[in-house]
């Protein structure tokens, strides 16, 4: 009875995991309180959603940069991207730098959901950094 309660607990906990987690890390600990970045990105759909979450703390001459990525495997044509599982067609990317020294990172992946990607770096930064 124990071993069947154990097996349908771990089932449970293994069907709960999150498919898309975060990864976030810090390069090295600085004694700086961030309380403001400068934000730089290509995309314009990611500069727009900073613009909203992060508005508050830019700042053009703040030392610490917030360089942002949005990699959509469906804008591509190569022969990874065709490769790719289809469980999988991108990732967003945030990262602080602090002058030309990287600090922080988080990223996540998405399936077709970039905006719940965006969602859940954005609140894990905020977590880390603010």
């Amino acid at each position: 009875m124990k071993k069947l309660l154990f097996a349908l607990l771990m089932l449970f906990l293994v069907g709960c995991e999150e498919k898309y987690p975060v990864y976030s890390k810090f390069h090295y600990q600085s004694d700086h309180q961030i309380s403001c970045l400068r934000i730089m990105t290509s995309s314009q759909w990611l500069k727009e959603r900073l613009d909203t979450s992060l508005g508050q703390y830019q700042d053009k001459q703040c030392p610490y940069i917030l360089k942002a990525k949005l990699h959509d495997i469906t804008k591509c044509n190569s022969s990874f991207s065709t490769a790719t599982p289809k469980d999988f067609t991108g990732y967003i990317t945030l990262e602080i730098y602090e002058g030309d020294k990287p600090f922080y990172k988080v990223q996540s992946d998405f399936q077709n959901d970039k905006e719940a990607s965006f969602e859940r770096v954005i609140a894990r930064l905020k977590t880390d950094i603010f």
